[in-house]
């Protein structure tokens, strides 16, 4: 699965990555925009959500196979919860800490009010920086992209009524046109 066209480089597979991976990603691609003044085109095949989204904001022009899903703009962060379980069978974790927020997201332990609150701010954070990433990427208000930022899916065709890509075609038209 083709995710950005760079003359001839091609970075594959980057739609659901760690967020530092994708924004360091990010980064090299606006640094190369820079360094040579050349354009980048983006292709998005199959899948290029959350993350594979993210990096071709860095792109001038993006366009996309008619199957594609795109966007899920958006951040999450989980954790399961085991706490009921070890109950049941009597299992109990003992931690030895330096403060108590050092354990937070440890299976066994549910969050506090204090916990969940921290994690939500890391969530906003990166949410806020992935908003800004995709106004400036498409040229698009801060109101109007958090109206599409809520981490649902787009078609090809719902992504391009929403001024997410540039076009839909195919990946030879796509290279055809880019080369």
């Amino acid at each position: 699965a083709h995710v950005l066209e760079i003359k001839n480089a091609t970075l594959q597979n980057l739609y659901h990555k760690e967020p530092l991976t994708v924004d360091e990603v990010f980064n090299k691609l606006m640094e190369y925009k820079e360094a040579t003044g050349r354009p980048i085109y983006a292709f998005f095949g199959p899948t290029a959500a959350s993350g594979g989204y993210y990096i071709a904001m860095a792109a001038d022009y993006i366009s996309a196979d008619r199957n594609t899903t795109t966007g899920s703009i958006g951040v999450i962060m989980s954790y399961t919860n085991v706490k009921g379980l070890y109950d049941k069978l009597g299992l109990k974790s003992v931690y030895i800490t330096s403060g108590r927020n050092k354990s937070m997201g440890a299976s066994d332990l549910d969050l506090t009010d204090e916990q969940r609150a921290i994690y939500q701010g890391v969530v906003d954070e990166a949410y806020d920086q992935f908003v800004g990433i995709v106004c400036e990427g498409r040229g698009m208000p801060e109101t109007t992209v958090r109206k599409l930022a809520d981490g649902r899916i787009y078609t090809a065709k719902q992504a391009l009524a929403n001024g997410l890509i540039d076009e839909v075609t195919t990946l030879d038209e796509a290279l055809d046109a880019f080369c």
